[in-house]
């Protein structure tokens, strides 16, 4: 654009004698497709006029494939990657479930990675989206506690299920549907207190993990320094 632009100044100063004012103004006019200013008065002047305009159209259609195509690119390119994730998760037989992408629900992901079990995610957090996405895991945008959104990471043909939701009550609704869901899942849960753990196993959990208690006696039997 701006090689046309100089091109045009120069054109119209030499063959109009316009100050150089007036002939940017000319330039700019023709080439970016507003109209003329006037007529150009004599055949070297519309010459170069219609070079600016068709240079114009030029440039101003190549943006705009440009732009089309970044748009194009990337709604294309998201509709693909979720459809791949889709028949990737409908493949899977014998996997795990992780209800809960936070600091437990990584970790457990860790496990099955070393381990090389097959796992999908299952959280409606934008930063455990970002996370399971930096990662590379199977990552279904939802609430462990809504019956189709748990459908939707395959529970009737899971393993197990893992309910690291920081909520007891969550991890009690995720039990509860995962369990009506599939009656011989393994349902491993996380529970912050013996009253939630009593209450995980009424719900059809078969393991309770109670991360800060186990915690407390890791501390507790440690021996102190003397």
């Amino acid at each position: 654009m701006l090689v046309v632009l100089a091109i045009g100044t120069v054109g119209f100063h030499s063959i109009l004698h316009e100050s150089w004012l007036q002939s940017v103004y000319r330039s700019v006019v023709s080439s970016s497709l507003t109209g003329l200013d006037t007529v150009p008065p004599n055949d070297s002047a519309r010459i170069l006029t219609i070079f600016l305009v068709l240079a114009g159209i030029s440039i101003f259609a190549y943006i705009g494939s440009l732009v089309v195509e970044a748009i194009a690119r990337g709604v294309v390119g998201g509709l693909w990657a979720d459809r791949r994730r889709r028949r990737a998760i409908d493949a899977l037989r014998d996997h795990y479930i992780i209800c809960g992408f936070g600091r437990v629900g990584r970790r457990v992901a860790e496990e099955f990675r070393h381990e090389g079990a097959p796992f999908v995610v299952l959280d409606f957090s934008p930063a455990a989206k970002e996370a399971a996405n930096e990662e590379g895991v199977l990552f279904v945008e939802g609430n462990g506690t809504d019956d189709d959104d748990l459908r939707s990471t395959g529970v009737e043909r899971a393993r197990g299920l893992v309910a690291a939701s920081d909520d007891d009550a969550d991890n009690l609704y995720i039990a509860l549907s995962a369990r009506s869901a599939n009656p011989n899942l393994l349902i491993v849960a996380r529970a912050s207190s013996e009253d939630a753990a009593k209450k995980l196993r009424l719900a059809g959990a078969d393991r309770i993990v109670q991360p800060y208690q186990a915690a407390g006696r890791s501390s507790s039997c440690r021996p102190s320094r003397p």
